[in-house]
């Protein structure tokens, strides 16, 4: 399964970029698959090279052909060919546990039923939901059947350059659709009756979490407890998640294999009493079983849970029959029975890095663990008694001294040894996931051996903990006493997580990292790791020449980004936000709004950033003025390098003047009170107009509708996107 699982991703990556919508490709496919699998396995002992070629052939089809129907499926009764701009009738069921923020209560529904004008049509397919937060909104449970009167809008793609791609990230979940509903656009005309596995989970996972809200917990250790014990992080504060992630372990409030191990490991060892027969082990493998995958289900079967729990049955599968596969081949096995049955998993990052991590800690670790030996074992006594003066070592005291000595410092080396281990651990699954992670998160944790050292050792008593809490948090003294060591246990941990945090330069962040340097990056790590693991010279080699490679690399992109020019008006929320650059210097221009809270475009301005590698930054508040070698402002005009700008504001939107100047764009901002595009001719002349994002959406689709009627060229940020321009 390790020789056919690469085929078989390449195969889903394949068919995800290029599907067949053709059915009897896929069926001719299949058929050409099971004969050449019948002719394998018939001949499997005359294996030549082309035994392993055409087998890893068939898997890639397999995998192509899986993407595939999964796209065949989605498109053959979906309730996209009945939407279209208008507002109609669905009937959806509620299909995840609804989240809460500030404003909205968001959940995944799938539709059932959609109606037009020739009437009801049974359908298919999933739609995001967002319903305004209010009474009615916070009593919707898993499994409610809605009807609902809206306009299904397809997931719009990021508005801004380099902007975190919400539409791609739906669309791998299988979702393609959102709604926004206010409490006059729904009803529960079904409540919850579902019996399924599911809706009891959910159920549960509910009562857990009201649980833990009851308990006397204070709001952010509710949120760390039920992120430990279900996954449900929605009730973390911003700040706590922040410091986790600084501190290198974000993954201890994710559900992960580390507490689906805990609680195997817990189930294990409470049948320690039963023999090693084959019907005890069939009995404490399927309560292993069992709840391992009630325990997954109520977290929300995260991808690095569908990972570990499949992993940990095929384990206990193994060991209920008394055989043990290699753990390469359960690695491999468990990824390709989730790919078979949710192929697009393989682009969730919690599944690549789940995977890669734990690649990392099984190669790795030992070799890791290998380059410092630390003995388990002292004879200490020994040495003092023969050290020592013989009639003092022979004495009652010589031998009670040199004994503790010797408990002493083997406990201090057992200590040690333990704390290298788990060390050897953190590094080799840093370094195995380290590509992605810098590609995803453009950070690194510098402080992240401190933080998994002290904190991840007591997981499991954190996590034995919580659960003590949900089973006894009833009971008056015993749960008191109980909800009270947890309280202390978070705080020692978020003690700890906060020092790291606050360390010098404790956190690497926002650097640019792109696809060219993930493959280089992961083929230097590659090279040392089987230069580490299998001492080959030519791996070692070619890892220190990729590593030139990568360096080089590094310097060109460097380059090239020094000699950039472009500036942008960003697709804001009502702000105006432009940022000009030139080289690695930025001249980020905005309202006082942003000046006063910069987080609320960081979400749309921060990619765009890391991608110029700009390290030196100009605020400037509109309006305002400025002058240097590059850019220019005063008051409603600025000026970057060659090109000129005019801003019209509703301050300025009557202003005349005998001469008409010349610019190069005519900017509309803060909705001015503007009859007719025409009126912008008559004062300047100018190459295009911009409709900043801090306009009202009416008057912006008026003036892009009078300009189309002018012939006027002519960009609605909000409709449009953020206008870029390079080279000038």
């Amino acid at each position: 399964m390790l020789k056919l699982i690469f085929p078989f991703m390449a195969g889903i990556v394949l068919g995800y970029l290029y599907p067949s919508h053709n059915q009897w490709v896929i069926i001719g496919g299949l058929a050409v698959f099971l004969t050449a699998m019948f002719y394998l396995a018939y001949y499997h002992l005359k294996r030549t090279p082309w035994y392993a070629v055409v087998f890893g052939l068939c898997f890639a089809f397999v995998g192509y052909s899986v993407v595939s129907v999964h796209f065949m499926q989605r498109t053959g009764n979906d309730f996209s060919q009945y939407v279209g701009e208008k507002y109609c009738w669905a009937e959806v069921v509620i299909k995840d546990m609804p989240t809460q923020s500030v404003k909205t209560v968001k959940t995944k529904a799938e539709v059932l039923k959609i109606k037009d004008s020739a009437g009801w049509h049974a359908v298919s397919g999933k739609a995001m939901l967002f319903f305004h937060k209010d009474t009615l909104s916070k009593q919707l449970h898993y499994g409610d059947k809605l009807l609902v009167y809206t306009q299904l809008k397809e997931v719009a793609p990021p508005q801004n350059p380099c902007q975190f791609d919400y539409k791609e990230y739906l669309q791998r979940k299988d979702i393609y659709y959102q709604s926004y509903l206010s409490s006059d656009q729904y009803r529960i005309i079904e409540p919850s009756s579902e019996k399924s596995i599911y809706s009891l989970a959910y159920s549960l996972r509910a009562n857990m979490i009201d649980l833990i809200k009851n308990s006397g917990l204070s709001k952010n250790e509710q949120g760390i407890a039920s992120a430990l014990l279900l996954g449900w992080d929605e009730e973390i504060d911003e700040e706590t998640q922040k410091s986790f992630s600084n501190a290198g372990i974000a993954h201890f409030l994710s559900i992960s294999g580390l507490h689906l191990g805990i609680i195997f490991m817990f189930i294990g060892y409470m049948f320690f009493w039963m023999g090693n027969s084959r019907r005890n082990r069939m009995i404490r493998g399927f309560v292993q079983l069992v709840v391992l995958w009630f325990f997954a289900i109520i977290t929300g079967l995260a991808p690095s849970i569908q990972r570990a729990a499949t992993m940990f049955t095929l384990i206990t599968i193994g060991e209920m029959f008394f055989t043990r596969a290699s753990f390469y081949n359960n690695l491999a096995s468990s990824a390709f029975l989730l790919l078979v049955f949710r192929p697009l998993l393989l682009f969730d990052v919690g599944f690549q890095l789940s995977y890669l991590g734990v690649v990392g800690i099984v190669v790795l670790q030992p070799r890791i663990k290998q380059l410092i030996t630390i003995p388990e074992k002292l004879k200490i006594a020994e040495k003092c008694q023969n050290s020592w003066n013989q009639e003092f070592a022979s004495s009652g005291v010589g031998k009670v001294i040199a004994r503790t000595l010797e408990i002493i410092i083997n406990s201090i080396l057992w200590i040690v040894q333990k704390i290298w281990e788990l060390s050897c651990v953190s590094i080799a699954a840093q370094v195995a996931t380290l590509p992605l992670t810098f590609y995803y998160f453009h950070q690194f944790p510098v402080y992240f051996l401190i933080a998994n050292v002290t904190v991840i050792p007591f997981a499991g008593f954190l996590l034995a903990t919580v659960i003590f809490v949900v089973a006894f948090s009833w009971v008056p003294v015993v749960g008191a006493w109980i909800v009270k060591l947890l309280s202390l246990e978070i705080t020692a941990i978020t003690s700890v997580t906060s020092f790291v945090e606050k360390l010098p330069h404790a956190t690497i962040t926002d650097f640019y990292f792109d696809k060219v340097m993930v493959l280089l990056t992961a083929l230097l790590i590659l090279g040392y790791a089987i230069a580490l693991v299998k001492r080959k010279k030519w791996a070692l080699f070619s890892a220190m020449a990729m590593s030139i490679v990568f360096v080089a690399y590094v310097g060109y992109v460097s380059n090239q980004k020094e000699g950039q020019r472009k500036w942008i008006v960003y697709s804001t929320r009502n702000h105006l936000v432009m940022e000009f650059v030139s080289g690695n210097r930025s001249y980020f221009v905005s309202d006082s709004a942003v000046v006063s809270d910069p987080k609320s475009v960081e979400f749309s301005t921060q990619g765009y950033q890391r991608q110029n590698m700009t390290d030196k930054r100009v605020n400037i508040l509109f309006q305002d003025n400025y002058k240097d070698d590059i850019f220019f402002s005063s008051g409603n005009f600025s000026a970057f390098g060659q090109t000129r700008f005019v801003f019209i504001t509703p301050e300025n939107v009557k202003t005349k003047s005998k001469v008409i100047p010349s610019v190069d764009y005519v900017i509309l901002t803060g909705s001015p009170r503007l009859k007719d595009v025409s009126e912008l001719t008559e004062k300047y002349h100018f190459k295009e107009l911009i409709i900043a994002s801090n306009n009202s959406q009416y008057k912006s689709l008026q003036w892009q509708q009078q300009c189309d009627s002018l012939q006027i060229p002519c960009h609605n940020v909000v409709a449009d996107g953020a206008f870029e321009v390079v080279g000038n």
